[in-house]
């Protein structure tokens, strides 16, 4: 299982995520991360190794095109390239039709998250998260930013915000476990 889990300040975007993989009974640390940059685009995968194979190397970044009339058109048609090769590939989790695989997008200023089913979730605000660590990464985040008095005020870079949620969830989530992976760009 895993944490996924993105920030952006407007200025930079950061998607870290951690190394566990676990099957059954099984944890199993990864040497390679499960975030990556492509093009403009950066993403992180959780749930099925294959499917994050499939996402990672199978097919290329969601991209707009001239003629699109919504920015999310690219991001439509990749999710439908990324289900239709997973039908293609037969790689179902579980016996399941549907592949146990949430890949976290952040674009353009935003963060999605397409589901193995092809289904799209966008995020509202700055913080987008996915995985089973990921509701405590987001709310880890959510809580570093929120309004002090004056006093208590202190900065945080986004990469650190990223690394604190994921520390957050290692602590709360048996499935999440570091060490953790970034990638980030300027906006």
């Amino acid at each position: 299982m895993t944490a996924i889990v993105g920030y952006t300040d407007g200025a930079t975007m950061v998607v870290g995520a951690d190394s566990l993989s676990t099957s059954g009974c099984e944890a199993i640390v990864l040497p390679d991360p499960k975030v990556w940059r492509a093009g403009d685009v950066l993403m992180g995968a959780a749930g099925s190794l294959r499917a994050l194979q499939v996402a990672r190397y199978g097919l290329c970044a969601p991209s707009a095109r001239s003629g699109d009339v919504v920015p999310m058109e690219g991001l439509y048609r990749w999710a439908n390239d990324y289900r239709n090769m997973l039908h293609t590939l037969r790689t179902p989790v579980d016996g399941k039709d549907d592949p146990a695989l949430y890949v976290l997008i952040g674009w353009r200023g935003a963060f999605y998250e397409v589901q193995g089913s092809g289904g799209i979730v966008s995020f509202p605000g700055a913080i987008g998260a996915t995985g089973c660590g990921g509701p405590e990464a987001r709310a880890a985040i959510w809580a570093l930013i929120q309004p002090l008095p004056s006093a208590y005020v202190v900065g945080f870079a986004p990469r650190l915000l990223v690394q604190r949620g994921l520390e957050a969830a290692a602590a709360f989530n048996t499935h999440v476990r570091g060490p953790f992976h970034y990638v980030e760009m300027a906006l």
